[in-house]
């Protein structure tokens, strides 16, 4: 499930977890091609590549997969959905090296656990940290720029036995 020597972009960076991003890419010795502001403002990356606007994306960029580094479950529908628009893909789970995690866990694409965490195994447990973000959360309703055609981005954990934590 981890995994290393790899490059994402960050689409959208507005956000201090993005910092939470950065650190555990470079721990799983991969890089940040890109990173993407979304919206005007700030973006949180200590090291990372200068900011770029969405059109700025170029064809190399746009197939490399990409995460969103943002708290909430709806502003990640929907920087998901602008990307995916795109024509971008999910990246792999980003689990950081330090994180524990069940032998039962399923974690899905797009999905972030940070530094620290511990994923319990069998139905009804719970992350010992909240710093797990998923790409969407299921129970939001779908945004209008998630694209028809596409799946909504998946749940975070699943249990093997089929329990949603």
């Amino acid at each position: 499930m981890r995994v290393s020597k790899r490059e994402i972009v960050l689409f959208g960076a507005g956000s201090p977890i993005a910092v939470k991003y950065e650190e555990t890419c470079l721990r799983l010795g991969g890089a940040i091609a890109a990173v993407v502001r979304n919206r005007p403002g700030a973006t949180f990356l200590l090291r990372g590549p200068p900011p770029i606007e969405p059109e700025a994306l170029d064809a190399v960029l746009l197939r490399t997969p990409f995460l969103c580094p943002l708290f909430t479950p709806l502003n990640r529908q929907i920087a998901s959905g602008e990307a995916l628009a795109l024509g971008m893909t999910l990246a792999a789970p980003l689990v950081d090296p330090t994180a524990i995690l069940a032998s039962s866990v399923d974690i899905g694409a797009g999905s972030f656990v940070n530094a620290g965490v511990t994923v319990g195994a069998g139905r009804g447990s719970v992350p010992m940290s909240s710093s797990i973000a998923p790409p969407a959360s299921g129970t939001m309703p779908p945004s209008p720029n998630m694209p028809r055609s596409a799946p909504a981005p998946c749940s975070l954990v699943r249990s093997r036995s089929g329990g949603r934590r």
